[in-house]
């Protein structure tokens, strides 16, 4: 008798829980264009809240990104993290 992959790796998954949800998203951002380019946004979904920014260092080439993740109203969820916190650099060639 021959068995499937997929057979004996879909009897390793145990199923605990169901659920079904509907979760508005709620997001707004905001840029400055001039001179000195910043702007930044806000996102609410799912009971999470992301807010983000960034800024131009080098004129049309390197910005710095800010990004920033939490559950909120509720307790993270087993495979979710507290919080997340992340900088990193962005290139952006513009011709």
């Amino acid at each position: 008798m021959t068995t499937n992959q997929a057979d004996s790796i879909q009897s390793k998954v145990n199923v605990v829980d169901k659920a079904e949800f509907t979760s508005p998203i709620l997001r707004v951002d905001y840029a400055r264009l001039g001179d000195r380019l910043y702007g930044g946004s806000v996102q609410y979904y799912s009971s999470i809240l992301y807010l983000s920014g960034w800024v131009e260092v080098i004129r049309n080439f390197l910005y710095v990104d800010v990004k920033y993740y939490t559950p909120v109203f509720r307790d993270p969820e087993a495979w979710e993290q507290k919080y997340f916190f992340m900088i990193s650099p962005r290139i952006q060639i513009t011709y």
